[in-house]
């Protein structure tokens, strides 16, 4: 089972929080989704995303969205 976002803020926090990417899909011409594997922990983890319930550091989190915005501007 997958989990898709197109918000690229999720997708970094995701993955600063070790959750793999496992493709970034372009088909929609105009938005990319970023796929990982659902899971348990994943699903606790977007939820306290979006209830403001998580931290780590922000360096981490920064680094990673510098990752993933070469990702998907290379790919």
């Amino acid at each position: 089972m997958e989990y898709r976002t197109k918000n690229i803020n999720v997708a970094a926090v995701l993955s600063a929080l070790n959750h793999r990417i496992l493709r970034i899909d372009k088909s929609q011409s105009n938005r990319a989704d970023f796929v990982f594997e659902s899971n348990d922990q994943l699903q606790l983890d977007v939820n306290k995303f979006f209830n403001k319930e998580l931290k780590f550091e922000p360096n981490n989190l920064f680094n990673q969205l510098k990752h993933i915005k070469s990702r998907l501007y290379d790919e």
